[in-house]
């Protein structure tokens, strides 16, 4: 089991939006903040949900619904309950319930339940109100833990939109910039809802009111740097406590990828078995982006990355996404050059990929080319959520003709987070 008490939270809770802001509090303060966490958990279906609730004589007041993420954490993590409903708890218990539920009480499916002590609680199956029975050492495990009000403390809250989850081994962590230093504010990940979990954490006051900008990278989950990697994805600079986190901050990628600075366009041919302009049966088994002419130029358009980050050419079709290699320069080879699946001549020095052996035809339907912005070193096997440029269709425009790409600026991850 997880140590319950190294989830402790201190504070409470102030204003509750979108994304749930808290505020360290004095001894006056009339709420009080709440965590969860658990081990053997799982994720409910869709339709179902986890209800928490404090019970109090004969009667149960509910402490919020929470799911569970793919690292097994509750999402969300914290709540909060008035001083009152907290002094006159004795036990806490969650419950399954359906997601749209007029009943105002606890469902019958009570799945974990503790007695409160000193403000914590480990849940079990085993308790009476729960299923009453152990079930050997397998079952499902927790701990709620009700924080004492103290003095002030910063608690940071993350909103995101269009950022995704990482792969096993990494993760996203956040660094609040002091001058030349930077400060984790906690690790996190992207649940399948695209919400931070967990979306709080909390830092010193000293560290909260020294900072100046909010900086999110990816991170190594074993990782033994006390610093922020290279590879940062989102960056706003505080003011009154809050920051706005865009890719085109100076701190992260500094661009904004729009249609100004990315650009481009692609032929289909296949180098490695014909030149170019050769109209050859098998062209629309090769995508290059290059302009056809004699000899070839680059064809694509793009600002210089910051370390940390590379571009990817992608064909995604019904399969999943392949990648047509990494490159930094547009008019240079990728990592791959023509790839394992070229034919036997020279390719030219450009991004691009032929796909002879074995075949596909890329103007079969349903495949797209797509241009990503990757992180070093990857974190997964398909396109990250940074996509400047997109075709949804490839066309066949025959060999060599030229195809332009959409720019998909608009669809770029972005965020925001609040201190108090």
């Amino acid at each position: 089991m997880r140590n319950k008490r190294a989830a402790r939270v201190f504070g409470c809770l102030g204003t509750i939006g979108v994304a749930a802001v808290l505020v360290g509090c004095p001894q006056e303060s009339d709420t009080r903040t709440a965590s969860l966490s658990f081990s053997g958990l799982e994720s409910l279906g869709e339709g179902f949900t986890y209800e928490g609730w404090l019970v109090q004589g004969n009667d149960a007041v509910s402490t919020g619904r929470f799911n569970i993420d793919a690292d097994g954490n509750a999402s969300p993590a914290m709540s909060t309950v008035s001083l009152a409903t907290a002094d006159g708890a004795t036990a806490f218990v969650v419950t399954i319930e359906p997601t749209t539920d007029d009943e105002p009480g606890p469902s019958d499916t009570k799945v974990l339940a503790g007695d409160l002590s000193d403000g914590g609680a480990d849940l079990t199956v085993s308790h009476p109100a729960a299923l009453g029975s152990d079930f050997g050492k397998t079952a499902a495990s927790g701990a709620y833990i009700l924080a004492a009000p103290t003095g002030r403390e910063a608690i940071v809250s993350l909103s995101f939109t269009g950022l995704e989850p990482l792969g096993n081994g990494f993760t996203y962590e956040g660094w609040l910039v002091q001058g030349n230093d930077a400060v984790s504010a906690g690790r996190f990940n992207i649940d399948a809802d695209g919400n931070a979990s967990p979306a709080m954490s909390m830092v010193s006051p000293a560290t909260a009111d020294g900072a100046t900008a909010y900086v999110v990278t990816i991170e190594p989950t074993t990782d033994d740097e006390p610093g922020p990697s290279n590879t940062k994805v989102l960056a706003g600079d505080l003011s009154d406590g809050a920051a706005d986190l865009t890719v085109s901050h100076p701190a992260a990628l500094g661009s904004d990828f729009g249609p100004t600075v990315a650009s481009g366009t692609y032929i289909l041919a296949t180098p490695t078995t014909a030149p170019v302009d050769d109209a050859d049966d098998d062209y629309a088994q090769g995508i290059w982006w290059l302009d056809a002419g004699d000899p070839p130029t680059a064809s694509l358009v793009l600002p210089t990355l910051p370390d940390g980050w590379t571009y990817e050419g992608w064909v995604v079709g019904a399969d999943g996404p392949v990648s047509t290699g990494r490159f930094t320069a547009v008019d240079a080879a990728d990592d791959d050059g023509a790839g394992t699946t070229a034919g036997p001549e020279d390719a030219p020095p450009f991004p691009g990929q032929d796909f002879i052996d074995p075949p596909t035809v890329l103007t079969a339907g349903g495949v797209a080319a797509v241009i990503s912005v990757e992180p070093v070193p990857d974190d997964g096997p398909g396109p990250f959520a940074i996509k400047p440029l997109v075709d949804p269709e490839i066309e066949d425009f025959g060999a060599g003709g030229s195809q332009s790409m959409e720019n998909n600026s608009s669809t770029l991850p972005t965020g925001s987070v609040v201190i108090e």
